[in-house]
């Protein structure tokens, strides 16, 4: 099983890769990268909503970090769609933009992970 950080660098590349093809007005295969992307972040974002979360709740030390980390995947969440969006109309324009508004969230919720959760509940720290 992939450590957290490599579940993220997995997750970072595909999205270079559908980036790289809707770059070149690919939209087909990007739309299919994308989806497999999209489906593969949303199991990890579930993963740590229904797993990691709760048996950090549960420990009660971890409310105002979870908290945080939690509105960011609501944010994610919404960015997602917005790709999704774009890369069904087609509108690269678009489709940049938005990506940059997600790749920011995503590299906020990654580094606030690194500095509010503990290695020893799947967020190792590399």
């Amino acid at each position: 099983m992939a450590t957290h950080a490599e579940e993220h660098q997995l997750l970072d590349r595909a999205l270079g890769d559908v980036e790289f093809h809707a770059q070149r007005r690919n939209f087909e295969r990007s739309q299919s990268l994308f989806r497999t992307f999209r489906a593969s972040l949303e199991q990890h974002l579930d993963q740590e909503e229904q797993v990691t979360f709760p048996a950090l709740d549960r420990s009660g030390q971890w409310t105002q970090a979870l908290a945080t980390v939690r509105a960011q995947h609501v944010a994610i969440s919404a960015a997602l769609k917005s790709l999704a969006a774009a890369l069904d109309q087609g509108d690269l324009h678009g489709f940049e933009a938005q990506l940059g508004d997600f790749e920011a969230k995503v590299r906020e919720h990654q580094a606030t992970e690194e500095r509010l959760l503990p290695a020893d509940h799947g967020h190792a720290h590399p």
